[in-house]
């Protein structure tokens, strides 16, 4: 039993492929000149062999692709690992007193009217930051959740 079907040609035209008729302006009445009909394994067989000098190009290229993009993403790893090191790692014990000091600082300048002292361009960035906390809050809570069940999305 086959999974995939054989192509084949059109009933009406049982064994050929042939244009149809267009008009033109290099015949007076109408129909395209007369081309030479085509059998379709004979096009099966072209087609089979453009797949295969694909698949032949493919291969003897995919070391140079992969060297090269071996050679493009080397540095760019290098570099969000270095970062992911520092920022994705849980905070440490001595990390946690300096947290309180910053929060404790936020709040003083909070009343000393520091808000009102903000440029647009700090402002807006605060913004996204608070907005993306968020978001991750609700993230962690769908997955916490396993579903949108509760939600009005």
């Amino acid at each position: 039993m086959r999974l995939i079907p054989r192509l084949q040609p059109p009933k009406s035209r049982r064994g050929l492929w042939v244009r149809g008729c267009a008009r033109s302006a290099s015949d007076g009445q109408g129909r395209e000149p007369a081309r030479a009909p085509v059998t379709f394994r004979r096009r099966s067989a072209r087609m089979a062999q453009s797949a295969q000098r694909l698949a032949k190009a493919v291969a003897t290229r995919a070391p140079q692709l992969v060297s090269a993009a071996v050679s493009f993403s080397r540095p760019r790893l290098a570099t969000f690992w270095h970062y992911a090191r520092v920022e994705l790692a849980p905070p440490r014990p001595a990390d946690i007193p300096q947290a309180v000091d910053s929060i404790k600082g936020l709040a003083r300048s909070f009343q000393a009217g520091r808000l009102a002292q903000l440029t647009v361009k700090e402002a807006l960035r605060n913004g996204l930051v608070a907005t993306e906390v968020l978001m991750w809050f609700f993230v962690g809570e769908i997955l916490g959740k396993r579903g949108l069940v509760g939600y009005d999305v």
